[in-house]
């Protein structure tokens, strides 16, 4: 362990700097060449995007949004507001560039909380590993919260871990503003209390915690009294209240009301998803590491020797999970519910670290080698599974033809981009409410076939059903009138995307009521 005193000297070592700043640049370049600037953000982004804009246009906090992670938007509605461009996409680039910026700059609080416990050696090669994952690299260029939230979460760790009272208060002001990126992030006040009391006994220490706490509510009330105001609740009481009822609500769960059979299942459920995405999201920048990690620790008896620091981590580890095992248990499949835990991962590389330069005894080479390896399955990962930029083209392409076309249509892949064209289609800025959106997108699981969708859907202003030679999220029904929409006469098509020379295979068909209806009384 290094010294407080000689972590302070080190900290602007120039060597160190100037090999971070390599390996950030680098990274900074893949993420630049892997970003789709030419498309828009979609998904939980546009949300974000939406709120920032309608902040800067309006000058004070928007009402009508109801989610309560609010601190990254209204950081992107500061530069909105600057910019000079009545072109959707030039914001939406900004989004994303202010994103990928966020997530490389990274590489700097990764490195000063590995000195917290190793040489810089290995923290460097931790820093690297971080900042070049290829998970990160994507999350990065969507514009979202991962970024700022992990740049928070490893700054409040960095300043925790410090023996500076002061720096430790400004730890806890670093821990709300984390839990403003995204609402989850206010557990880490749980393990941050627990150890602050570990640490500093006695008496005479209760004054300065409850300093430490004043602090953190005195950064968090301002944003949380504006939530109340524009959204009627708070963010955090509200949606850990609503996620306990989503779990004791079981009367549509088919174990006949049986509670013992509903939690079992829920459990094994959780374990299991946990124990795959746990292991996936460390393919393939830690997979290596963390296997090695543990056989260390356990075979060393590492564990024996656990420290303030150690304990702390372990801690935050415990109480970071509790967000993903709940995103689990909830059959949300998404593994950036794990990317809090990356930090820790940095931390586990310590020890394979160890083993490997027990092998390879030169430490440039071993350098050398590690950053190489990360580099090659990196991009390699990039390529397989990174964001195929041609076909998320044409889908917004084609989005932009069936939105021109259509007042109502069926849920298909490309759904998201079907949701921005209206906004491409209208001079910015604009508020959200100002912006009538079309078409109509028709959501049902429940039907049973092409007749019960469609007269579904006339209720839902269905004017027009897409249709894909390849896709997993459309009925069976809808699947087969690729092949056989020429037998069905209240169909005809209005879009062939290969005619318009698309990769992609394609189809618009309108629905002629009339037709159907006529067609339905003759089988009556």
């Amino acid at each position: 362990m290094i010294s407080e005193n000689n972590l302070t000297e080190k900290l602007f070592d120039k060597k160190s700097i100037c090999i971070l700043s390599i390996i950030g640049i680098f990274a900074l370049s893949i993420r630049l060449v892997y970003a789709p600037f030419n498309l828009p953000i979609t998904l939980d982004g546009l949300l974000y995007f939406f709120y920032a804009s309608d902040l800067s246009i309006l000058g004070h906090f928007p009402h009508g949004y109801n989610f309560p992670n609010n601190a990254w938007p209204t950081f992107l509605s500061i530069f909105f507001y600057i910019i000079p461009s009545d072109n959707v996409l030039d914001y939406m680039a900004t989004q994303r560039m202010l994103s990928i910026i966020i997530s490389t700059i990274t590489i700097f609080p990764v490195y000063l909380l590995c000195r917290r416990f190793i040489g810089k050696f290995y923290s460097i090669i931790g820093a690297s590993l971080f900042v070049l994952d290829p998970r990160l690299i994507i999350n990065s260029i969507l514009g979202i919260t991962e970024a700022s939230y992990l740049l928070l979460g490893i700054i409040s760790l960095f300043f925790f871990l410090s023996k500076n009272m002061k720096i430790i208060y400004l730890s806890f002001g670093t821990v709300a503003l984390f839990a403003l990126v995204r609402y989850e992030g206010i557990l880490i006040i749980i393990p941050f209390s627990i150890m602050f009391f570990i640490r500093f006994k006695g008496k005479k220490n209760i004054p300065k915690y409850f300093l430490a706490l004043g602090v953190f509510v005195l950064v968090l009330l301002p944003m949380t009294a504006i939530r109340i105001d524009t959204t009627g609740s708070d963010g955090f009481l509200s949606h850990v209240s609503a996620g306990a009822v989503a779990h004791s609500n079981i009367s549509q769960y088919p174990t006949n009301g049986n509670n013992d059979l509903y939690y079992l299942d829920v459990t094994i459920t959780t374990i299991t998803n946990l124990i795959k995405f746990g292991g996936w999201v460390t393919i393939p920048t830690f997979i290596v590491f963390v296997i090695i990690a543990f056989v260390v620790i356990i075979s060393q008896r590492k564990y024996q020797n656990i420290d303030h620091k150690k304990l702390t981590i372990i801690l935050y580890t415990l109480f970071m999970l509790i967000p993903a095992l709940y995103a689990f248990s909830r059959e949300f499949h998404e593994t950036r519910y794990l990317y809090i835990l990356f930090p820790v991962f940095t931390l586990l590389t310590f020890y394979a670290i160890l083993f490997f330069e027990k092998k390879i005894q030169k430490r440039a080479l071993l350098f050398v080698i590690i950053i190489i390896g990360i580099i090659i399955s990196s991009i390699g990962y990039l390529e397989i599974k990174g964001l195929d930029v041609n076909e998320s083209q044409e889908q917004y392409q084609l989005a932009k033809i069936i939105a021109e076309k259509s007042n109502g249509i069926n849920q298909y892949s490309g759904i998201e981009y079907i949701k921005i064209t209206h906004i491409t289609n209208n001079d910015f800025p604009i508020l959200k409410e100002n912006i009538i959106e079309s078409p109509n997108i028709m959501y049902d699981n429940k039907s049973k076939s092409l007749e019960e969708f469609i007269e579904t859907g006339r209720k839902k202003q269905l004017t027009h059903i897409v249709i894909e030679k390849e896709s997993s999220n459309q009925p069976e029904f809808i699947s087969k009138l690729f092949i056989k929409y020429k037998e069905i006469p209240y169909l005809t098509v209005e879009l062939d995307s290969k005619e318009l020379g698309f990769s992609k295979e394609l189809k618009l068909l309108k629905i002629n009521y009339e037709v159907f209806d006529s067609n339905q009384k003759a089988f009556q």
